[in-house]
Order: structure tokens, then sequence, then C-alpha cells
């Protein structure tokens, strides 16, 4: 050994550990970032300004309908869909944009956001959210509104007439008497 790489060496030797410690520290913090992500019930997926994928959760895949990602792979060779690529364009362009995707009989709603370094567009994060039920219930509600309505239509109109008729003072204009006042406010319906 010479003595003249001794320092050099310990300089190494040093880096060396620092580099293992700083490994340590990144991969324990994308274990972190893996576990909160992967449970999630929204698909989460991560680029870089190139829409190439960084990150994603189990989610994403869900509510993409795709069996595997593979990190670097591009959001368009996972999905071609106008709503998507809106997403990814308006992110691109700075701005946050909604969108909502209809795929693999599900509804989903996207949010895109652009990710800003030192005031340039450094990437984007599409979030997923699975809006499916929420728009299950919503059209339950019309049909329910549309068929109350319908089903109030007819009695309504009833009481309506049966209310201009009486309306008349004491039915002389349609010649009705006070007995035929009587019958018609005494009426049910059937």
């Amino acid at each position: 050994v010479y003595e003249e790489l001794t320092p050099l060496l310990r300089r190494i030797a040093v880096q060396n550990r620092e580099i293992h410690r700083q490994m340590a520290e990144l991969k324990r913090r994308k274990e972190e970032f893996d576990t909160i992500t992967s449970n999630m019930q929204e698909g989460l997926l991560v680029m870089d300004g190139e829409g190439d994928i960084l990150s994603y959760n189990a989610a994403a895949k869900t509510l993409l309908g795709v069996d595997a990602v593979t990190e670097g792979e591009n959001i368009f060779s996972l999905n071609r869909s106008a709503a998507v690529r809106r997403s990814v364009e308006g992110a691109l362009a700075g701005e946050h944009r909604e969108e909502r995707l209809e795929a693999n009989g599900r509804i989903c709603q996207i949010f895109a956001n652009p990710v800003f370094r030192e005031e340039e567009i450094a990437g984007m994060i599409l979030v997923l959210l699975d809006a499916t039920e929420k728009e299950e219930r919503e059209q339950l509600r019309r049909e329910f509104t549309a068929n109350v309505s319908h089903e109030l239509k007819t009695p309504l109109t009833s009481i309506s007439g049966f209310a201009e008729i009486m309306k008349k003072r004491h039915g002389a204009a349609c010649g009705y008497g006070k007995n035929s006042q009587k019958r018609f406010i005494t009426r049910r319906s059937g």
C-alpha cells in the first residue's frame, strides 16, 4: 500500500459510507411513500415533464384498467383517451385540469396538477377518483324525481280543476248550485 494514497482511500471510505447512508434513507422514504399510496382508494400517477411515469399506485392501475405499469412508461401507452390527453396537456401548460373518464364500465374523475421547480414545470400529478357510485346515485335520484313528478301530476290536475270550479262564486258561472259544490268539496279521489 502506498502511503500517499491513504488519505484518498480514507476519503473514499467516508464518502462510500455517506452514499450508503443516503441510499438507505432514500429507500426508507420510497417504501414509506409506497405504503401510503398503496392504501389509497384514489389512483395516483406522478409523471415527469414528458408524461413518463415516475410513480403510481395500485388504484391507478385498476381505474385505468391496465394490468401492469412500468416506471418510465409514457401515460399515453396506458390510456389514449381524450380526457387523459386533455388532462396531461393542461397540466404541462401549467393549468389545473378536471376531466371525466369512462373506462371499463367505471366513471373516473381526473384531477391533473402541474409540479413546478423554480417556476418551470418539472412534471405533473394525476389523481383518479372512482365516481361510478356517485353517478349511479345521481341517476337514481333523477329517475325517482321524474317518477314522483309523473305520479303527482294527475292528482294535482284534478285538485286544480276542482279548485277552479269552487273558485267561481256559488258555481253560478258554470251552472252549479250549492249541492254540486258540496259534492265537489267532499269528493275523494279514486
